[in-house]
């Protein structure tokens, strides 16, 4: 019975099988319980291909004699390829490894948490004037589209026109601030300790200040 990785091609099974011959598998058999069964074999089947040397042969559990069979499926058409993988019902396994699968489940619900985080900043800085700019620079998994979007359900447009530049007492105050918080790796936390020491201040007006500092130009 031929045990098969995820991927579809048997020259990367055979690539693939050395690598994971000692790795503990969850194994799945393909059995009629889906509507998608019969697609997934049929699939599975016209994607196979005869490994290049003896090496990738061995490694992919294949006994001497299958080249015939791996030429005649590749020339095969769509309804007869099917009517192969009908055949193979039962006799087909899926090899995952759980740490495969585990990172993989932790990569997408990780990838949902950061979405959601930085969906709520977004939230926080366009109800202080964030422009669009200032927030796609401190929440990365959000596109241009998600925030015209929260705009829309917040009813917070985006400021026209210049923002007044604040005094220069009160950029000195900002800047020395801002220094003082260098220590902290993430800029959104940064940018909101320096919006509770200067509540009077638009978060425009602290962007434009820090800008100024990190240009090197106050």
């Amino acid at each position: 019975m031929p045990c098969v990785p995820c991927v579809l091609s048997m020259r990367e099974a055979a690539m693939t099988k050395a690598k994971t011959r000692h790795e503990a598998c969850y194994r799945l058999r393909l059995e009629q319980r889906h509507p998608l069964h019969g697609q997934i074999l049929a699939l599975l089947v016209s994607s196979l291909v005869l490994p290049e040397g003896g090496q990738e042969a061995a490694d992919a559990g294949l006994p001497p004699g299958c080249a015939d069979a791996f030429e005649m499926l590749a020339k095969l058409p769509s309804e007869q390829l099917h009517a192969v993988a009908r055949l193979l019902d039962g006799m087909v396994e899926i090899r995952l490894p759980p740490a495969a699968l585990a990172a993989a489940v932790h990569e997408v619900a990780g990838s949902q948490e950061r979405w959601q985080l930085c969906l709520q900043r977004c939230e926080w800085l366009i109800r202080h004037g964030g422009s669009n700019r200032m927030i796609l620079l401190l929440c990365p998994a959000l596109c241009a589209d998600d925030v015209r979007q929260l705009r829309r359900r917040l009813g917070i447009p985006v400021n026209k026109g210049r923002l007044p530049a604040l005094p220069l007492e009160a950029r000195l105050s900002v800047a020395a601030d801002w220094q003082a918080t260098a220590g902290e790796t993430d800029t959104f936390l940064r940018y909101r300790a320096l919006a509770e020491r200067h509540p009077g201040c638009t978060l425009g007006q602290l962007y434009s200040t820090v800008a100024a500092v990190e240009g090197g130009c106050l």
